[in-house]
């Protein structure tokens, strides 16, 4: 979705370039064998300096570079809340995604969605904000993320849909909805004892290291609004 097509659900936006090289793997940045990728793309933002000032992210989209050029497959990521990734900087569950990504060997491009767009690297805190924000009636930003991501999902129903968003996401009813259309949804890791696809965050790499020890994405299937990992003959 363009910029044009975002402003007209989002109302004002900037678009925010980011850039930076990562680590393929987040364990071992400081060893020889540990090499980078360089991602490069844009966000759409509701505040011009989101560094600065605290705000909402409605859309992060990463191009993964690498000297192969690959067929541009894109893989689309739902998570939690936005956190701080802009101009140089990329937060460690950006990352993580865009790790899998690359190692998924079939995607050139990454985007984001999350379930609601205050930019907050604390959960809890995230979690807060947006049941006070709900509680006041004060949730148009809420609401315009969620229109956004229907309109989204509409225009990219055949591609690839991770499910990042871990037990803290919130709307968590609507977005079922709107995912159920799609044909293929994925996770990374499998499913957490509350139902939800686990998170990419670095507490959950650390625990698991399933990103670094990643081999494929784990095929979903929703009954009942439920998560079931979907048995392939």
């Amino acid at each position: 979705m363009d910029e044009k097509e975002a402003t007209k659900i989002l109302g004002k936006i900037y678009k925010v370039s980011v850039e930076k090289d990562i680590f393929i793997d987040s364990h071992h940045k400081n060893t020889k064998n540990n090499s980078k990728i360089n991602v490069k793309g844009f966000g759409f933002y509701d505040k011009k300096n989101p560094e600065q000032e605290k705000g909402n992210r409605y859309y992060l989209e990463l191009e993964i570079n690498e000297l192969e050029k690959k067929e541009e497959k894109k893989l689309i990521v739902i998570m939690m809340n936005p956190s701080k990734t802009y101009n140089n900087k990329i937060d460690a569950s950006v990352a993580n995604a865009t790790r899998l990504a690359y190692k998924a060997k079939e995607y050139s491009k990454i985007v984001i969605l999350n379930s609601f767009p205050l930019i907050d690297g604390n959960g809890k805190t995230a979690s807060k904000t947006f049941k006070k924000k709900v509680n006041d009636n004060e949730n148009n930003e809420i609401n315009n993320n969620l229109k956004f991501i229907e309109e989204y999902i509409k225009q990219n129903l055949q591609e690839t849909y991770l499910i990042a968003w871990g037990d803290k996401v919130e709307n968590r009813s609507k977005l079922i909805d709107l995912i159920k259309q799609l044909k293929y949804i994925k996770t990374y890791y499998g499913i957490t004892n509350k139902g939800n696809p686990y998170h990419c965050n670095q507490l959950i790499e650390n625990k698991y290291k399933a990103i670094t020890n990643f081999k494929n994405l784990i095929s979903l299937e929703i009954d009942d609004n439920k998560f079931l990992i979907k048995n392939i003959l």
